[in-house]
């Protein structure tokens, strides 16, 4: 987290493996209840999310929708 306690998740972040530009990606973070059907939200975390488990997705568009999911405490 930065120096406001605040931090965006990026796909780097979450990508295990041989990944190219990442900025490729989208990844997008779903914080409500029951997760892994949305809303979902650009991956921006402060103090309220500490302790906590969301569900994320990663998009990649490369002639048709690409995800993979995942949850991160």
């Amino acid at each position: 987290m930065d120096e406001d306690c605040k931090v965006t998740l990026g796909a780097d972040d979450v990508l295990e493996g041989t990944y190219f530009c990442y900025d490729d990606y989208v990844v997008e973070v779903d914080k409500t209840a029951p997760f892994g059907n949305g809303p979902w939200e650009m991956p921006m975390f402060g103090p309220a999310d500490i302790g906590k488990t969301y569900f994320y997705h990663v998009l990649h568009d490369c002639g048709g929708p690409n995800t993979c999911w995942g949850g991160k405490d």
